[in-house]
């Protein structure tokens, strides 16, 4: 060191001192950086090797195998940043057959803090997502989906606060939804559907702001909608049915003017539909059914011109049928039966020329009038129709003859009425 001093001292000046220490203080920092990554490799091709995962051994394997195993892709570095297994990839059975355990413990996922994607789907997955998961900061995408992952889901996977997509669909996890699920702040799509979480909605889901897609259908959640949810303004999809929900709808709920798919069937909602369920203009598919809805069918469903399936069956509705549904040229599938819905069957249905399947059973109809109207072609060219079930009303009269035009029919059922007359010839040309 005295020597380098001496140099300096004697052949640079000031300025080139200064340029001469940065140099070196560079060559350390690179000298380490190196041993850091050296060492961020060796990490991670222990723990592929460790996992028996992989078809790998102590005496063919080395650090830049762990590149080139299946699912598994590296940056220019050479560290691991995604490992995707899904066994709907074609390269899937393959691999497979050389797949020694299917337990997410002997993957130590600390070693990989790098990875920003991580999908392990649908390859009978066993055990627990360990405390380990938060060392994977960088993570943005992480799907576990369709396994028989169990247990509470850990405290760190609400810490991994750069996630965009987290999908647990189908496992079994139980526990609580804790607050913490609104540190998640980034998240665009979360699925934690068919498993065994049980609680109340936490009021901080509202925090997730950029969700576009919300599904945690078939769970044993309870409790009220959080007013929260008015904060979700970008989702498309939103599906909660199968639990134990309960309380009226909040109003919040028919700000979401995004929403494309609702699904809030087999709860215990109760309450009205409100008028302003007309705002939601984008929806395509609307199931409330199974609850305890009440009160008169809105006319303003009829302003939801892109709905294909409208399920309401197994509430408590009463009134008409409002005939405004008429204005529902895409609807494919419609049930509104075990209601106590009454009078006609309005005649505007007819102009449902996509329908496949009708369904107004068990209610309090008395009429099925298809006659003397203003459509062009045979009951409004209900060509696509396949199912008619109007059993268990109150209809009188003979059986319309316009049936027989429904050339795809394939069940129909009258049953449980007040029909009388002579059974039509048609039922004999309706071949399927």
């Amino acid at each position: 060191m005295n020597l380098i001093k001496y140099l300096v001292s004697n052949f640079f000046g000031p300025k080139m001192w200064m340029v001469f220490l940065l140099i070196i203080c560079g060559l350390v920092e690179g000298t380490q950086s190196a041993t850091m990554t050296s060492h961020q490799l060796q990490m991670e091709a222990n723990a592929i090797l460790n996992s028996g995962w992989w078809n790998t051994s102590d005496a063919n394997f080395n650090i830049s195998d762990r590149c080139h195993g299946h699912g598994i892709f590296c940056n220019d570095a050479g560290s691991i940043i995604a490992i995707k297994i899904d066994s709907d990839d074609s390269t899937y059975a393959a691999w497979e057959y050389d797949f020694k355990t299917r337990n997410l413990s002997t993957l130590n996922l600390a070693c990989f803090k790098n990875l920003e994607s991580l999908v392990l789907r649908k390859i009978t997955l066993e055990g627990t997502i360990s405390k380990e998961i938060g060392h994977l900061s960088k993570l943005t995408h992480l799907d576990l989906s369709a396994n028989f992952l169990e247990g509470q889901l850990p405290p760190e996977l609400w810490l991994l606060k750069n996630l965009t997509f987290l999908d647990l669909f189908n496992n079994r996890f139980k526990g609580e939804i804790p607050s913490s699920l609104g540190n998640l702040s980034k998240l665009t799509h979360l699925n934690m559907s068919y498993n065994n979480l049980e609680g109340q909605l936490p009021h901080s889901l509202g925090n997730l702001s950029k969700l576009t897609h919300l599904d945690l259908s078939a769970n044993i959640l309870k409790g009220q909608l959080p007013p929260s949810l008015a904060n979700l303004s970008k989702l498309t999809h939103l599906d909660l049915s199968a639990n134990f929900l309960k309380g009226q709808l909040p109003s919040e709920l028919w700000l979401l003017k995004n929403l494309t798919f609702l699904d809030l069937s087999y709860n215990r909602f109760k309450g009205q539909i409100p008028s302003s369920l007309g705002n939601l203009k984008q929806l395509e598919n609307l199931d409330i059914s199974d609850n305890y809805i009440e009160g008169h069918i809105p006319f303003e469903l009829g302003f939801l011109k892109n709905l294909s399936t409208l399920g309401l069956s197994n509430n408590i509705f009463k009134g008409e049928i409002p005939s405004s549904l008429g204005n529902l040229k895409q609807l494919q599938h419609l049930n509104i039966s075990h209601n106590h819905v009454q009078g006609f069957i309005p005649f505007e249905l007819v102009f449902l020329k996509n329908i496949i399947t009708f369904d107004l059973s068990h209610n309090r109809l008395t009429d099925l009038d298809l006659s003397s109207n203003y459509l062009k072609g045979p009951v409004g060219n209900l060509n696509q129709l396949q199912l008619l079930n109007i059993s268990h009303n109150n209809i009188q009269g003979s059986i319309p003859l316009e049936l027989g035009f429904l050339r795809n029919i394939i069940t129909l059922d009258l049953s449980h009425n007040r029909l009388n007359g002579n059974l039509p010839n048609f039922l004999q040309i309706l071949h399927n």
